[in-house]
Order: C-alpha cells, then sequence, then structure tokens
C-alpha cells in the first residue's frame, strides 16, 4: 500500500466516474495520505477499502434526512 499522490487520485476518480480537477485532487491526496501512512503496517488485513475516489462522491452526495 502506498500513498497515493494528485496523479494517482485524478485518475482513480475518473475512472469512478467523478472526475475532479488538480486542486481537489491535491487535497485529497493530502488528506488521504496520513490514511495510507497509518494502516499501511496492517494492510490487507482490514475488512475495508480505503478507495480515495469515493471521498469525492461522499462529499457531493445529497442524503435524505
Amino acid at each position: 500500500m502506498t500513498r497515493p499522490n494528485a496523479k494517482d487520485i485524478k485518475a482513480v476518480a475518473e475512472l469512478a466516474g467523478v472526475p475532479v480537477d488538480e486542486e481537489t485532487a491535491t487535497r485529497i491526496a493530502d488528506n488521504m495520505g496520513p490514511v495510507f501512512e497509518g494502516f499501511g503496517a496492517i494492510a490487507g488485513t482490514l475488512p475495508m477499502d480505503l478507495e480515495p475516489s469515493l471521498y469525492v462522491l461522499a462529499q457531493t452526495m445529497k442524503v435524505a434526512r
């Protein structure tokens, strides 16, 4: 598991159908970096996925309240 950079975030987001601009990709990479570093020691042992492209999708979804 390696820390994603803005280029990685942009590519994955586009593949997921949620394209982002360079500034947003950089912000996501800066925010997700510590997650990857913190979980790096136990990568592959947790039942979850650290998928940065879903970060923007979650931020833009409207939830009924």
